[in-house]
């Protein structure tokens, strides 16, 4: 006689608790590290448009303020906005 061997039938698994909180928390590791990074940026952007806002008006603010006597009279002063140079002159016509 022979015996029947019994073969197991495979049967579909759900994800168990565990498994799916495991995902859950990869996906919440995953956003949390992407908001961290953007933030981060953001603030190194933020930090250098302060640090050349405030190099510019330092270099503004640094021009002497004496000024330059033109030949026909007429004085003129510097511009910060360009390397402190002196104004150009009037022409006389």
């Amino acid at each position: 006689m022979e015996e029947s061997v019994d073969t197991p039938i495979l049967t579909k698994r759900r994800p168990t608790t565990v498994a799916k909180m495991l995902v859950a928390l990869g996906l919440l590791a995953i956003t949390l590290t992407t908001v961290f990074l953007l933030q981060t940026i953001q603030s190194d952007n933020r930090s250098k448009a302060a640090e050349e806002r405030s190099q510019s008006q330092i270099t503004a603010a640094a021009c002497p303020a004496d000024k330059l006597e033109c030949l026909n009279g007429s004085t003129v002063t510097r511009d910060p906005n360009n390397r402190c140079l002196f104004t150009a002159c009037a022409t006389v016509k």
